[in-house]
């Protein structure tokens, strides 16, 4: 499996702006949500390769996504996002961890950062779908 289609979930559209801009040179197809309830809609009705969401929105927080997204789609991965200035950023991120998420991203961020991170997801995916099939 390599990742193609990613969903950007974010509340902040600066964020979410600059994400694109990081993956406009890359082979990814970027898609987005303002928050968890959209983006769980979105990808009820289509496949993603990966989520990167913000873990502190008002319409539906990333705990409930993640929860969600790990109940209906256990194989999708999933990689955390917060900034330092979020109040309780730690605590998100540590439950963030607890429900096994793939990567973890602390705003403010470098395009090289996010692209080595995603890589790294990629890679990790293909061990656990080849250990699935074997």
């Amino acid at each position: 499996m390599a990742i193609e289609k990613i969903l950007i979930v974010d509340d902040a559209l600066s964020t979410r702006e600059l994400l694109s801009a990081f993956f406009a040179s890359s082979d990814y197809q970027v898609s987005f949500a303002s928050g968890g309830r959209e983006a769980a809609a979105l990808v009820a009705k289509k496949p993603f390769d990966l989520v990167i969401t913000d873990m502190y929105m008002p319409e539906g927080d990333g705990i409930e996504l993640i929860r969600k997204l790990r109940r209906d789609f256990p194989h999708l991965p999933i990689v955390a996002m917060t900034g330092p200035n979020v109040v309780r950023a730690e605590d998100y991120l540590n439950q963030a961890t607890c429900l096994s998420v793939d990567g973890i991203l602390m705003k403010p961020f470098l395009r090289q950062q996010v692209l080595n991170l995603v890589h790294q997801v990629d890679r990790a995916a293909a061990v656990r779908a080849a250990a699935r099939v074997a």
